[in-house]
């Protein structure tokens, strides 16, 4: 049996935090229906309900991915438009617990278009780079970008080294029609231009 892969390993404690908060606030709002007039207590507190479903959609989306990244076939048909941000996002949150270098996600991180691969491919690999790279940072913030190209499609700059290398060797095979090379010590992943939308689009 192999064993797991860096990005879940460095996922899944991040993971497990955000679904222990929500099955306490989730106990607590059950909790409240129990007590005498927790009815309108309960009420008022129902946006604290709806933004708990949606990040339990968000967390069950990225369990997915992680399961996927292991080699199951988890999503089916699912599509997640804001995949990309959801897993660059745990990515910065899971190195920020760890003590480590400080990720900061793009401020608008492109959509996954509906027919990019099978939903999960290109947010776990993008979000396994991103790790490698951090993990070899030295510095207290990784320097890095997700953009449009000049010639169309999309363009993912990290800095790194063997590390990085290594993770894009393992992570390129998922991505037919991407391309990766090393630039004056950047690597570069480049994507086709119809796997991603930008948010104003």
């Amino acid at each position: 049996m192999s064993p797991p892969d860096p990005l879940t390993r460095a996922l899944l404690p991040v993971l497990l935090h955000k679904l222990g908060n929500a099955t306490q606030l989730l106990t607590g709002l059950n909790a409240m229906l129990s007590l005498e007039g927790g009815e309108e207590l309960f009420a008022r507190r129902s946006p604290d309900l709806s933004r708990c479903a949606l990040n339990l959609n968000e967390l069950g989306w990225a369990l997915a991915v992680v399961g996927s990244g292991a080699g199951g076939d988890l999503l089916l048909e699912r599509r997640e438009p804001r995949g990309l941000s959801i897993l660059l996002g745990l990515v910065g949150e899971a190195c920020r617990r760890g003590g480590g270098v400080r990720i900061q996600p793009p401020a608008d991180v492109p959509a996954l278009a509906p027919g990019t691969l099978s939903g999960w491919e290109l947010p776990w690999a993008a979000a396994s780079l991103l790790l490698a790279a951090g993990e070899e940072c030295d510095a207290e913030r990784l320097e890095w970008s997700l953009e449009p190209c000049d010639s169309g499609g999309w363009r993912m700059t990290l800095p790194g080294g063997q590390g990085l290398a290594a993770c894009a060797g393992r992570v390129l095979p998922l991505l037919p029609g991407a391309e990766w090379s090393i630039d004056g010590g950047l690597g570069v992943l480049r994507l086709p231009a119809t796997w991603l939308r930008s948010t104003g689009e």
